[in-house]
């Protein structure tokens, strides 16, 4: 994730992966389908939006009774269209394109030990909206648009910044790139925590 694809590389595994993103603009949501990671309020928030403005929500994850739960409530609000659910991707360079090609990632979990996928995406130049709580914020940096995990208008604002301007998306996404080259460089990374081992080994 460190070094990122071009923009055509991954406009091609998108095309050939994922079909239906050809030509359609997607945010981008990574991560097990349950209650702590919040698809129920990004899906609401998508729903904020009017139709004809409404992107589509590409889901990279799965579960089990929270997933069939938020399902349902797409079912029976005529969303069907603007949620698709993959299962199927698991390699880091399917996932690199996808953060490429994506409008934004959205990740407002209401906790989190890390939030790598934050951090994956930004390595990308990806926009991110995700929340102000938890660890989230040190992870994804002063670029992202923090929100709070409950409150649905604001996640739907948010991507209505990001969909109206192509500028703020560059930027944020260029700006959260540099914070994260900065803070979790692997060198930067590794040092401090070879030195603790050593510090605890008595070495």
């Amino acid at each position: 994730f460190y070094t990122p694809t071009t923009d055509e590389e991954a406009r091609r595994i998108c095309n050939r992966t994922l079909p239906y993103t050809k030509g359609r603009e997607f945010i981008l949501t990574v991560g097990s389908i349950n209650s702590r990671k919040n698809l129920m309020g990004m899906v609401q928030a998508l729903e904020g939006l009017p139709a004809t403005e409404r992107p589509l929500l590409v889901v990279v994850g799965n579960g089990r009774e929270y997933r069939t739960r938020v399902e349902r409530y797409i079912d029976s609000h005529g969303l069907r269209n603007s949620v698709r659910i993959e299962t199927g991707i698991h390699d880091a360079r399917t996932l690199q394109a996808l953060y490429t090609r994506a409008r934004c990632l959205m990740y407002p979990s209401f906790s989190e030990g890390f939030g790598l996928p934050v951090v994956e995406a930004s390595l990308q130049g990806c926009p991110v909206i995700t929340s102000n709580v938890s660890s989230l914020p040190e992870a994804a940096g002063p670029a992202a648009i923090q929100v709070e995990p409950t409150a649905v208008s604001q996640m739907t604002n948010a991507l209505r910044r990001l969909l109206a301007s192509d500028k703020e998306c560059r930027e944020r996404g260029e700006a959260a790139r540099q914070y994260c080259m900065e803070h979790f460089a692997p060198e930067r990374l590794t040092r401090p925590m070879l030195a603790l081992y050593d510090s605890l080994t008595g070495r």
